[in-house]
């Protein structure tokens, strides 16, 4: 045997030997169908015959699909092909269970991924091709017969020219036709997107909310049970999120085998040094440990004064010279640049890990005064992933020295972590861009989510000291409108009401509330698409809604200008 219980394999690996004659100690090697986890073996040395079994694994992943009722009657024999797509890439699937209940029908997929590139707990898409079948077809054609009535009757047979309406009877008045007007065929709206199928709302919103305060001055809309039902709109509650300043950038994966050589850290400043609480040696370090704090001494918080004076008065030439004089004493471009920003200088500097890896000594004590250059502690560094990061000019300038870092899309949204930015050079493109070439050390387990996967994947870099609790709202819930933006609130038994807000961060699909909208508001989402439906809901987010009807008094009793009357 090659593993053990519980390992994952990935696919063709190696698994187990089997020796084929007693003349063959060599054998034959059998090697894992598909990625994923071993479970059992059969009992090793044990003679084994055709069609047993030498080892059980769990593979492909399983999706569950749950279908509400509003997405119409859908049978089992229905269901001609299922696709997943997790970050645009499509998995067949299979349909393993098929549980239909009193409001909803509940799907179990079987994802052909041989693989394992599908991670495990990610939100995919489901795509399902429904044939529709005989009994399907009854029942959408009851479902409309009993809302059309006039429309979808039909006739017994054997019954007479005046019983089926084609003459008019001696007894009853000719029938007037009714006559529609037909809106002009449009192509463009062939095309037009159209407004996603969500849970429709409830008339009345929810008594366990907060009532909103009525700050606004600004009239509501109210929709009648039938209306609303018409409108069928969806809501949405805004609810507490973390949010950080950030920068999305696509990343190529570098993994580096353990190096026998020990590494050195040396201190990047002359200062005075202070150890992390615990490290000791042999301890297992991981990348972005903190290991020191040392404190600048005089002269490097005069070169940073300087640095600042010079950016104050907007002199290029000093500013050039001062960092040049950064750069001499050790400050890097991640320094540099963050202190550009920030406008306020280092006093203290966290010294952390830019590996994995095992503290062999630990060379200076803490307390003491340090130089630039010697050598704080000696690790011996284990097999660790590295991302390699492209950034224009602008997006670097907003990374601090430690940024945090995750998967767009997946979670938690913001770990404690925070990752040493290592190598930064400055590039220029071949059309003039300045870029910025930089190198990320991952955790075990950011390394972990790329095995299986594409090499170059959109990799999210933040602020840890951003990170801060905010309102969020689905971005399909606000409209812009010329310089402002527009939300429809829920406040009462089909009374909308627009609300102009202050928008902040975007990221994952929902928007930073600053202002506007308070936690636990219900908001009605795609509020872009209802605008374009209903020319009430357009007036009311445009501001010329008014609820009172006008009262025209009579000609005789008119004063003053007929177009302000």
């Amino acid at each position: 045997m090659f593993v053990r219980s519980g390992a994952r394999v990935e696919r063709s690996e190696p698994v187990l030997r089997l020796t084929v004659a007693t003349h063959n100690p060599v054998g034959v090697l059998v090697t894992a169908p598909a990625a994923g986890l071993i479970l059992d073996f059969a009992a090793v040395g044990s003679l084994v015959a055709p069609g047993l079994t030498l080892f059980q694994m769990l593979a492909n992943a399983v999706v569950n699909v749950v279908l509400p009722d509003y997405h119409g009657p859908i049978e089992r024999d229905s269901i001609a092909g299922c696709v997943v797509r997790y970050e645009g890439t499509p998995w067949q699937a299979t349909l393993r269970r098929f549980e239909p209940e009193a409001n909803q029908v509940r799907l179990q997929l079987i994802v052909d991924d041989p693989d394992g590139r599908l991670p495990l707990g990610a939100p995919v898409t489901a795509e399902l091709a429904v044939m529709p079948t005989a009994a399907m077809v009854e029942a959408v054609y009851a479902t409309r017969q009993a809302a059309y009535a006039e429309c979808y009757r039909l006739p017994p047979r054997g019954a007479a020219r005046e019983e089926l309406g084609l003459a008019p009877s001696a007894s009853q008045p000719p029938h007037k036709a009714t006559i529609r007007t037909i809106a002009a065929y449009d192509p463009a709206q062939t095309f037009a997107p159209r407004r996603p199928m969500r849970e429709p709302a409830p008339f009345q919103p929810s008594a366990l909310l907060k009532p909103l305060p009525h700050t606004a001055q600004r009239p509501t809309l109210t929709l009648s049970s039938d209306a609303w039902r018409a409108l069928h709109p969806a809501s949405c509650v805004a609810r507490l999120a973390s949010v950080s300043d950030h920068v999305d950038a696509v990343m190529r994966i570098e993994h580096c085998l353990a190096n026998p050589q020990a590494f050195a850290i040396i201190a990047p400043f002359t200062g005075t040094l202070c150890p992390a609480p615990g490290l000791c040696i042999g301890e297992l370090v991981t990348p972005g440990q903190p290991l020191f704090t040392l404190s600048l001494d005089a002269d490097a918080l005069a070169a940073q004064c300087a640095y600042l004076e010079a950016l104050a008065t907007d002199n290029v030439n000093v500013a050039a010279r001062s960092d040049a004089r950064l750069a001499a004493l050790g400050f890097d471009l991640v320094h540099r640049r963050t202190l550009q920003r920030l406008r306020v200088p280092f006093e203290r500097i966290a010294v952390v890990a830019p590996l994995a890896g095992t503290v062999l000594t630990v060379d200076t004590p803490g307390g003491e005064a340090v130089a630039a250059g010697a050598t704080l502690l000696t690790l011996m560094p284990a097999n660790t992933t590295f991302a390699l990061i492209d950034l224009d000019a602008a997006a670097f300038a907003r990374l601090p020295p430690q940024v945090g870092a995750r998967w767009v899309g997946a979670a938690p949204a913001h770990p404690n972590i925070a990752l040493p930015v290592l190598e930064a050079q400055p590039l220029v493109n071949c059309d003039g861009l300045k870029r910025v070439r930089l190198r990320l050390p991952l955790t075990a387990a950011l390394a972990a989510s790329v095995r299986g996967t594409p090499l170059t994947r959109l990799l999210r870099l933040d602020d840890p000291a951003t990170r801060r609790d905010a309102v969020v709202v689905p971005i399909d819930c606000i409209v812009p409108i010329a310089a402002s933006s527009e939300v429809l609130l829920h406040v009462g038994p089909g009374q909308l009401r627009a609300v102009s807000i202050a928008r902040g961060l975007v990221a994952d699909g929902f928007v930073e509330v600053a202002d506007g909208v308070q936690v636990g508001a219900t908001l009605i989402r795609d509020a872009a698409f209802l605008r374009d439906e209903d020319q009430r809901l357009r007036a009311l987010l445009a501001g010329f809604w008014d609820p009172v009807p006008r009262r025209s008094a009579p000609r005789q009793e008119r004063t003053g200008n007929p177009l302000l009357d």
